[in-house]
């Protein structure tokens, strides 16, 4: 398991399977692979990306694409 913070306060849990678990203030969360991805990610530009995501709650798009259709910056 493999763990990282990409914001104060909030912790990202990656389990062997690649599935991906919120810890906040407010307990326990599944997170959507897509954000979990770029928690993860060696690209500091998808790790921001998760940041906003997560401070902010704008999806900035990602309800109207699959999980397929995502890149990671090069």
């Amino acid at each position: 398991m493999s763990v990282r913070q990409p914001v104060p306060d909030t912790y990202v849990w990656r389990t062997t399977h690649h599935r991906y678990r919120l810890v906040d203030a407010t307990g326990t969360h599944d997170l959507d692979p897509r954000i979990g991805v770029l928690v993860f990610s060696d690209h500091r530009d998808d790790r921001e990306h998760a940041a906003l995501l997560l401070t902010t709650g704008l999806d900035l798009g990602m309800e109207e694409t699959e999980p397929d259709d995502w890149q990671l910056i090069a």
